[in-house]
């Protein structure tokens, strides 16, 4: 006769154990997977956030390049304006011909001290002589312009941009 008490089926149907060394292998084997599942996306998601930032840095530093081109190229046409400007005014001319000397470089002197003042671009403005010995220097320091007085002016004939 078969038993059919009620502890008698519990008993008949609960799980079959597992070994204890079997169930560690499985969840150690399933730990590195799930592991190495959450490791290898951190990394490329690291990897991506990492490269974006390089993209975003390289068009950062080619937009700052961009504008540092362009104010550089803003600076020279300024530069070269006014050197043209100086060079075509009659006063220079006068003077390079030898006309009214004394009056000439008054008229220079107000000539760069009013170009020092708006432009506020050139700490000094200089006309030198053939023999290297400034004729005329304005002096633009801490937002004001000014003529330098005849006895302060130097000889540049041993500079890197004086030839003669």
């Amino acid at each position: 006769m078969i038993e059919t008490s009620p502890t008698s089926l519990l008993e008949k149907q609960s799980p079959p154990q597992i070994p204890f060394r079997v169930f560690a292998v499985r969840f150690v084997f399933y730990t590195i997977i799930i592991l190495s599942v959450f490791i290898g996306i951190g990394v490329a998601v690291f990897h991506i956030q990492t490269s974006l930032e390089i993209k975003e840095n390289n068009v950062k530093n080619k937009s700052a390049i961009a504008i540092a081109a362009n104010l550089a190229t803003h600076d020279f046409e300024t530069v070269i304006g006014d050197l043209l400007f100086l060079s075509s005014d009659d006063t220079a001319k006068g003077f390079l011909e030898g006309n009214n000397i004394e009056n000439s470089i008054i008229a220079i002197q107000e000539e760069f001290l009013n170009l020092s003042r708006t432009r506020q671009l050139y700490d000094q403005v200089r006309l030198i002589g053939p023999s290297g010995n400034e004729l005329v220097r304005v002096n633009f320091a801490n937002g004001k312009s000014t003529i330098v007085a005849p006895e302060n002016l130097q000889n540049k004939f041993n500079r890197y941009y004086f030839s003669a």
